[in-house]
């Protein structure tokens, strides 16, 4: 996934991933220019995730509502 993002990059295209990364080393394997931490729910529905689960310390956005009409205006503003 990250080697097709990255040529999507380098062609001059806007790439928008939307997954989970549990972990410090999972995010890494992802070159994110802008990270978005929705933070918005207790727990997620695998246990095995919820288990490994680390909070990011390094974000952009802190998403801790679920309104995503705000949380996308405020966003899109900042990065314009």
């Amino acid at each position: 996934m990250a080697e097709n993002a990255i040529k999507l990059k380098n062609e001059g295209n806007y790439v928008v991933a939307d997954f989970i990364c549990p972990t410090p080393e999972a995010r890494n394997l992802f070159p994110s220019d802008i990270i978005i931490w929705v933070d918005t729910i207790k727990q997620g529905r695998f246990d095995d995730t919820n288990q490994m689960f680390v909070k990011p310390e390094k974000y952009d956005f802190h998403v801790t509502t679920q309104d995503a009409k705000l949380w996308a205006s405020k966003i899109i503003k900042e990065i314009e």
